[in-house]
């Protein structure tokens, strides 16, 4: 689940059995009030590998799963 407001991430969760090594916690409080655009969400990634909060999920997929 993800809402916006103003262009920024307002709230963001992630629901589901995900087996990763992190909590998925991290993951969503870096998204949370960063500008919902392609290349911002991109750089936030850029330090994160979103497999070790999502078994088997690229930064990639998160990205197109998003936009």
């Amino acid at each position: 689940r993800l809402s916006t407001t103003k262009g920024k991430i307002s709230a963001i969760r992630f629901y589901g059995d995900y087996f990763g090594q992190k909590d998925i916690s991290y993951l969503e409080k870096n998204l949370l009030n960063q500008p919902f655009i392609y290349e911002a969400i991109k750089e936030v990634l850029r330090d994160i590998n979103v497999s070790d909060y999502i078994f088997r999920f690229s930064n990639k997929d998160l990205l197109s799963l998003l936009f």
